[in-house]
């Protein structure tokens, strides 16, 4: 950042010109990589990328583009400027297109890929995915500095929460495997924290909250010896997250709420809907039942602005278990029926699965409803082992104990 300023200073007195433009844009672009791994996403970090985003239109050819382009719309996918971040995406895509280069290509399926994952559009999501992976693994960017983490670990972790919501559990844990063993043999921090933080989001939706604990502790070293600023909220949500499943509701209330106004400071938006639910838990857990509502509400009006739908199924579920503290059992079915219908739209088996689990436990449940269930769990072998696939078997049963 320090180098990046001199050069910006010195650059004021040369003559204008293509020359002149060039250069700042690969000023730019190296501040806007610097902040962002220094200070976060905020102001700093957006408007060095899109000082050189506006001039590379002018520039498409730039040697920079595949930095700038990858940096500025993973920025913005992360402070939750979504539509921004996929125009940058089709920005890189026609100029990857364009000129036949795979690292455009690859940049542009990272954005699209994580825009599309925590908006719920999972099957443009896969697509993304899917393309991208090859094409990380025949260029092979170990040593790259154009993105922020390495491409094929990044783009295993995203492929990993897609299918545990669809719940291919074993392969979902194999992509988490394989994303851990490249980053460690990388060595590189924000790559190993990368591989982590997927695993923490495939733990959340398992409900390991021991595992999430280590991982949280192992994020947290890496923050520490790294001075990672993206991971500097995620080790304490998740900790806190932990530390409200394992009985300490209150203290990880605390956690999590920290995490998330700190992380509002770095400029850092993307899955606050998500850490709100995991707040809302912590507070239903600790018996407080209106002040989890109130989180819970806060946390439903983010995902409406943001359009951010990936953990809306979980959110609806958290609403029911409120609802039926209050003694509104009506609405706790209404509640967890649009959890269902919301897994449904998203073609999250999966997630589905856990809503009518809580559905047919607590709510007169239907004829249709209890052999959705079963067809449910038929149709996910990987998941047998699990507690809830055990959870939903015995309900059944209970049911239909002939």
């Amino acid at each position: 950042m320090s180098l990046t300023e001199r050069a910006s200073a010195l650059l004021q007195q040369a003559p204008e010109g293509e020359e002149c433009n060039a250069l700042e844009i690969a000023i730019a672009t190296l501040h806007g990589v610097a902040a962002f791994q220094s200070l976060g996403v905020g102001s700093e970090t957006r408007n060095a990328f899109e000082r050189a985003y506006a001039l590379l239109q002018g520039q498409s050819d730039h040697a920079m583009r595949g930095l700038l382009l990858h940096g500025f719309g993973y920025a913005l996918s992360l402070r939750g400027e979504y539509a921004l971040a996929l125009e940058v995406a089709h920005r890189a895509e026609e100029l990857a297109s364009a000129s036949d280069d795979p690292v455009l290509m690859l940049a542009a399926c990272i954005v699209f890929g994580e825009v599309h994952q925590v908006q719920g559009r999972p099957q443009e999501a896969l697509a993304w995915i899917e393309r991208g992976l090859p094409i990380a693994e025949r260029l092979d960017l170990s040593a790259s500095e154009i993105f922020v983490a390495d491409p094929q670990v990044t783009l295993l972790g995203m492929l990993a929460i897609e299918f545990a919501h669809r719940g291919l559990l074993e392969q979902a844990r194999a992509h988490v495997q394989r994303s851990h063993d490249r980053a460690r043999d990388l060595r590189q921090p924000m790559t190993q924290l990368v591989a982590t933080w997927h695993e923490a989001l495939l733990e959340v939706r398992l409900g390991d909250s021991g595992r999430v604990a280590v991982l949280a502790d192992e994020m947290q070293g890496l923050v520490d010896e790294f001075a990672l600023a993206q991971g500097q909220t995620a080790c304490r949500w998740y900790r806190g997250w932990a530390q409200a499943l394992n009985g300490a509701p209150l203290e990880g209330h605390r956690l999590i709420l920290e995490a998330c106004e700190k992380n509002a400071r770095l400029g850092m938006r993307s899955g606050v809907t998500e850490v709100l639910g995991y707040a809302a838990q912590a507070l239903l857990l600790a018996g407080d039942i209106d002040a989890a509502r109130i989180q819970l509400q806060e946390a439903l009006q983010v995902a409406d602005e943001l359009v951010e739908r990936v953990y809306l199924p979980q959110l609806w579920l958290l609403e029911a278990e409120i609802a039926r503290a209050q003694g509104r059992t009506d609405a706790g079915a209404a509640s967890a029926r649009r959890a269902i219908e919301e897994a449904q739209a998203q073609g999250a088996p999966w997630l589905e699965l856990l809503a009518l689990v809580d559905h047919c436990e607590h709510h007169e449940a239907t004829a249709a409803e209890r052999s959705a269930l079963a067809a449910l769990i038929d149709r996910l072998p990987e998941a047998g082992d699990t507690a809830q696939v055990r959870r939903a078997r015995a309900i059944l049963l209970a049911m239909n104990p002939a």
